[in-house]
C-alpha cells in the first residue's frame, strides 16, 4: 500500500529511500533523505511520515538514536496524508512542503537543530507519546545486528508545548538474526541511487539507481489503503484460578481483549498472543473479526499464569491473512499472583474421651486431637478439619488443637484436613468417634394417635425395639405409666400436652423422647325446637337447630329437618341432629321427641 510522496526531488545524486510499512498505530515512515547533494549533515536531510489525514500525532517522537524530535502537541496529519520533518527551506526540495521545521520548533534535542543521518547507514524510528515503537528502518547494513541497529539508547527529548514525554528508551536489536515487527532491514544500497518498495506487490525493499523523482512507479503498484491495527487493550484480568489442584502448571487467568483496526483483510482470523516479561508465550487465541468494522472485543479468554505476580504482560494482535499487519503493546497489563501451592501436608490424629464416671456413653465427652504440619502451607498457615460434613477451624499448623465432637459419631469416621489456601491439599484418615463407655443409649421412637376428639381414647406408642428395657411415661393431669404403649380412655381437652417417656437399658443408659397430644373439644349442638306433640294429618313443620350445616335423621324427617306429621301414625318419634366441626372433624349430636296423636273418631246421629 505504497503512496506517492509529496516532496518532488530534482537531483539524481541524492540518496533517498521510501518505506512501505504496516505501522503499529496507523502512521509510518514513508521517505527518508539521508544523503542529500546539498547541505549534507547541515540541514539537508528530511523524514517524511504517512498516515490517515486528521490523525493526532502530537507528542509522537522520531529518532536515530543520537537525537530525538518531539512533534508538538496538537499536530495532525495533513489532508494529503504526508507530514515532512526537516530544516526549512530545503535546498533539495520545495520549502513549502516542510510541515515541522526542526530548526525553529524548540522540539529537537540536536544541539545544532539538525536531523543528521549517517550516509554509511543507521536506523530511523517513529514512536508514540508513550515511547512505543510504531515504525522503524535499519539501512546500509551487511549483517543484521551490527552497529547500525538500535543498541538500547536512552535519550532525553526537548518537549515543546504541552508534551510531557519522559526519556525515550530505544530497545536493542543487536545480535538478532532478523528484526522483529515493525522494524524493517535493508543491506548495502547502491551508490548515488536510492531504494524503494519493489513494485511486485511483495512490500519488500529494492535498489533503484535511476531514482530521480520520489513517488515514481517504484511505489505506485501499492497505492491502496493500508491495513493497520491501531490498538490492543486488555481488560478484566482475573485473579489466578488453580483449578482445584496443587499443580502450578495448570494455573490460569482470564481476560477480555479489544482490538481496533482499519482496512482489515477480508479473510482469516485475528491472532491474539500474550507474552510474559521473559518473552514466554502464555496465551494464543485466533478470534473472528468483521472486516467491515473497526474493532472487535472478546471476553473470557484464558491465559496461563506467570511464575511471579505483577509482571508486565505484552499483548500482540496480528491478522493471519496479513502477517505484516500487527501491533505490539508491551505494557498491556500485569499478571495475577500464582495460586497453586505445593502440598506437604502431614498430620497426627488422636481421640480423648471422658466417660463422666458412668457406664453409658450418652454422657461421654469426645475431643479430637489434631497436630498438622505442611511444608507447602499457604500464606495464612492454617487448615480446616471436616468431619461428617461439618467444618471446624481454621487452626494453626504445628500446634495441637482439641476439637469437641457432638453428637457422637460412628466407630470409623472420615476426618479430612484441608489447607486454607489450597483446597486441593488434603489429608484424610478414618478414626472412631463413638464414645468410650460400655453401653450405648437405647434406640427410641415415640408417637401417638393425636389429634383426637373429646371422649376418644389416647394411644401412646414407643417403638424403638430395644430388648430388656423399661419405660417411664409422664404427662398432663399427673399421668404416669410403665407400659410400652399406654392408653387413656374418655379423653378431655385437659389431657392435651406433652407426654414424655424415658427408656432405660441395662447399665443405666437412658433415652428420652416426647410426643405432643391434642384433644379437641366436641362442638356444642342444640335442637332449639322443644319436644312437642302434634296431631296426625296436621301437615309438616321445620325443626330448628344450631350450628347450621348439620344433618337430621329419624322417622318421617328429612335431612334438612322437615317433619311430616301426615305420614306418621300415632306414636312418639326420636329425631337426631348431627354436626361435625370442619376444623377439628369432631362430631356431636342432640335429640328431641315428637309425639303424634291420632284424631278422635266422630260419629253423626246417635
Amino acid at each position: 500500500m505504497m503512496l506517492f510522496t509529496r516532496i518532488m526531488k530534482t537531483t539524481l545524486l541524492s540518496i533517498v529511500f521510501m518505506i512501505f510499512s504496516i505501522a503499529v498505530n496507523g502512521q509510518s515512515i514513508n521517505e527518508v533523505m539521508y544523503d542529500p547533494v546539498s547541505n549534507d549533515g547541515v540541514g539537508g536531510e528530511y523524514i517524511e511520515l504517512y498516515g490517515t489525514p486528521g490523525t493526532d500525532i502530537g507528542c509522537y517522537m522520531v529518532s536515530d538514536g543520537d537525537w530525538v524530535v518531539v512533534i508538538p502537541n496538537g499536530t495532525t496529519i495533513p489532508a494529503d496524508g504526508f507530514f515532512v520533518i526537516a530544516n526549512a527551506p530545503l535546498v533539495d526540495g520545495d520549502s513549502t512542503d516542510v510541515d515541522l521545521d526542526v530548526s525553529t520548533c524548540a522540539c529537537n534535542s540536536d544541539p545544532n537543530n539538525y536531523i543528521t543521518l549517517t550516509n554509511s547507514g543507521e536506523f530511523v524510528a517513529l514512536f508514540d507519546n508513550a515511547g512505543n515503537i510504531l515504525d522503524g528502518i535499519i539501512f546500509e547494513e551487511n549483517v543484521v545486528g551490527n552497529s547500525n541497529a538500535p543498541s538500547g539508547q536512552v535519550l532525553t527529548p526537548t518537549n515543546p508545548g504541552l508534551c510531557t514525554n519522559g526519556d525515550l528508551t530505544i530497545p536493542s536489536l543487536a545480535n538478532l538474526t532478523s528484526p522483529p515487527a515493525p522494524w524493517s532491514y535493508l543491506g548495502d544500497n547502491v551508490v548515488d541511487g536510492s531504494i524503494d518498495v519493489v513494485p511486485d506487490g511483495s512490500d519488500g525493499w529494492g535498489d533503484s539507481s535511476t531514482q530521480g523523482v520520489m513517488g515514481n512507479s517504484m511505489g505506485a503498484t501499492n497505492a491502496v489503503a493500508s491495513c493497520s491495527i491501531t490498538a490492543i487493550t486488555l481488560n478484566n484480568i482475573s485473579a489466578c484460578n488453580n483449578l482445584g489442584t496443587a499443580d502450578s502448571t495448570d494455573d490460569q487467568f482470564t481476560y477480555d481483549v479489544t482490538v481496533t483496526y482499519n482496512n482489515a483483510p477480508s479473510t482469516g482470523n485475528l491472532l491474539i498472543r500474550l507474552y510474559d516479561a521473559n518473552g514466554t508465550q502464555i496465551s494464543a487465541h485466533p478470534i473472528a473479526f468483521d472486516p467491515n468494522q473497526t474493532s472487535v472485543t472478546v471476553t473470557d479468554l484464558i491465559a496461563g499464569t506467570i511464575d511471579i505476580a505483577d509482571l508486565t504482560i505484552t499483548a500482540v494482535a496480528q491478522f493471519s491473512a496479513d502477517a505484516t499487519c500487527q501491533i505490539t503493546n508491551t505494557n498491556a497489563g500485569t499478571s495475577p499472583a500464582p495460586c497453586s501451592v505445593a502440598c506437604g501436608l502431614g498430620s497426627f490424629l488422636g481421640v480423648d474421651c471422658l466417660d463422666q464416671g458412668t457406664e453409658c456413653n450418652s454422657d461421654d465427652v469426645i475431643s479430637l486431637r489434631v497436630n498438622a504440619s505442611n511444608s507447602g502451607a499457604g500464606p495464612t498457615n492454617q487448615y480446616n478439619v471436616i468431619i461428617a460434613g461439618t467444618t471446624y477451624g481454621p487452626y494453626d499448623y504445628d500446634v495441637q488443637n482439641l476439637i469437641p465432637i457432638s453428637p457422637l459419631l460412628s466407630a470409623s469416621e472420615s476426618v479430612t484436613i484441608t489447607d486454607v489456601d489450597n483446597n486441593a491439599c488434603t489429608s484424610t484418615n478414618n478414626i472412631p468417634l463413638n464414645g468410650c463407655s460400655a453401653y450405648d443409649q437405647p434406640p427410641i421412637s415415640v408417637s401417638s394417635n393425636s389429634p383426637l376428639c373429646e371422649k376418644e381414647t389416647i394411644m401412646l406408642f414407643e417403638a424403638g425395639g430395644a430388648a430388656n428395657v423399661t419405660w417411664a411415661w409422664t404427662g398432663p393431669l399427673g399421668f404416669t405409666s410403665s407400659d410400652q404403649n399406654p392408653t387413656i380412655a374418655n379423653a378431655t381437652p385437659a389431657h392435651s400436652g406433652d407426654y414424655d417417656v424415658i427408656v432405660t437399658a441395662p447399665g443405666g443408659c437412658t433415652s428420652t423422647q416426647t410426643t405432643t397430644v391434642t384433644v379437641n373439644p366436641l362442638p356444642v349442638v342444640d335442637i332449639t325446637t322443644p319436644d312437642t306433640s302434634v296431631c296426625d294429618s296436621s301437615g309438616s313443620f321445620q325443626i330448628a337447630a344450631t350450628p347450621a350445616g348439620g344433618v337430621f335423621s329419624g322417622p318421617n324427617v328429612s335431612s334438612t329437618g322437615e317433619f311430616d306429621a301426615d305420614a306418621a301414625s300415632a306414636g312418639t318419634y326420636s329425631i337426631v341432629y348431627s354436626y361435625q366441626d370442619p376444623a377439628t372433624r369432631c362430631t356431636n349430636t342432640d335429640t328431641i321427641n315428637i309425639t303424634v296423636t291420632a284424631l278422635p273418631v266422630v260419629t253423626a246421629g246417635g
